[in-house]
């Protein structure tokens, strides 16, 4: 792993910063807070995208809805 992204609503809290440094060891990890989210986080780390954030889980409800229709 060489880069680490965190979006999320808030802060992460010391405890969070501590146990996401100790699963990337050396990589570099960049946070970002931003408040659309309403809560969760997105991480991307590398290439790779985790969406864990209350509007990416609205947002696949709303889809998974519309293709049942």
């Amino acid at each position: 792993i060489a880069n680490v992204t965190v979006v999320s609503a808030s802060p992460l809290t010391a405890a969070a910063r501590v146990i996401l440094e100790e699963v990337t060891h050396v990589a570099d990890i960049h946070e970002v807070v931003d408040d659309r989210l309403i809560g969760g986080a997105v991480i991307r780390v590398d290439d790779r995208r985790i969406d864990g954030s209350v509007t990416g889980t609205l947002m696949r409800l709303k889809q998974k809805l519309y293709t049942e229709i």
